[in-house]
């Protein structure tokens, strides 16, 4: 090809075939063709592309294969590659402004759930799922979670408890599957989900987040929540959801005692026994230092009751009386 744009900064090798693929008012499976590629190689361009494909693209383009690679994913640890959602729409409004292309170039980092904002103009990204977004928490608290889970994605976190430990927490569920309440059905039914009432009524999973980031209760409605119980498949989970994720991890770092306690005085029986597991991996001394806490408190309201308290029987059976 005697023309073709350069690559932006950080862009997806996808999208730079695409915008080629437009500067010959072809589709971009129809450049593939052209240069030898079939098209069914296309969606796995962006993350793997074979030596060959490398090869037929260099020939093609006049780019080098090291420039062609660092379009690709190839090289990203395997915890963030796991975190690449390719359908992601969200984009930066000042980046694709500023091109004055018919087609703005899709940067590698918006496909990654952890980014939040535009590295470049510090703008939040935008996307086709706004939904919900301005019902959380402020910008800066919400930032701090985005860096940390970022560190976290990238293997270079330092974090006390680790971030990995953080998210397991948040992730599980602190109390038993439930159905919805009338509230969150009125939600539901307001945004539009119709479906058979055994559905409808469904119990629906409780998890720790909602107890360190409640206003993710309203920002999201039941019957749109998609957050998995592992951290390693949060590809799946919406862009708002993303947000209440990083302000939640961000919360918990700010005082992970605290955030511990009020999470565990949010549980039932088997709720305890989960966020337990999860707290055994933070550090002895701020294990310690809950357990303790925990403990004493739950004798205080039993003591003022007259009657042992349910916080105190848990604390009791679960290990973390001291």
């Amino acid at each position: 090809m005697p023309v073709v744009p350069p690559p932006a900064f950080d862009e997806r090798l996808s999208s730079w075939l695409s915008r080629t693929a437009d500067l010959y008012l072809v589709s971009p499976g129809e450049l593939c063709a052209h240069v030898g590629l079939s098209s069914d190689d296309l969606p796995g361009l962006d993350f793997e592309p074979g030596d060959g494909a490398i090869t037929v693209l260099s020939r093609a383009t006049g780019l080098s294969s090291a420039k062609i690679v660092s379009l690709t994913y190839r090289g990203l640890p395997a915890l963030a590659r796991s975190l690449v959602n390719l359908e992601s729409l969200d984009f930066c409004p000042t980046c694709a402004r500023g091109t004055g292309a018919r087609r703005a170039p899709r940067l590698k980092a918006w496909a990654l759930g952890y980014t939040l904002w535009c590295s470049e103009h510090g703008c939040r990204l935008y996307g086709s799922d706004p939904s919900g977004v301005h019902a959380l928490g402020g910008d800066g608290i919400a930032k701090r979670g985005a860096r940390r889970l970022r560190a976290w994605a990238l293997g270079s976190d330092v974090a006390r408890p680790s971030t990995a430990a953080v998210l397991g927490l948040l992730l599980t569920p602190y109390r038993a599957p439930a159905p919805p309440e009338p509230w969150e059905l009125a939600r539901a039914l307001a945004a539009g989900f119709h479906a058979r009432r055994d559905d409808l009524l469904r119990p629906r999973a409780r998890i720790a987040l909602s107890r360190i980031v409640p206003e993710y209760d309203s920002a999201v409605a039941i019957h749109e929540r998609r957050l998995p119980e592992a951290a390693r498949d949060l590809r799946v989970a919406r862009a708002v959801e993303w947000r209440a994720v990083a302000i939640g991890v961000s919360r918990v770092m700010q005082n992970p005692v605290e955030a511990a306690l009020d999470i565990l005085w949010g549980c039932d029986d088997r709720g305890l026994r989960r966020i337990e597991v999860c707290l055994s991996l933070w550090p002895l001394d701020m294990r310690i230092v809950v357990a303790d806490r925990f403990a004493r408190s739950a004798r205080a309201r039993a003591n003022g009751k007259g009657r042992a308290a349910p916080g105190a029987e848990m604390a009791r059976q679960s290990g973390w009386a001291v």
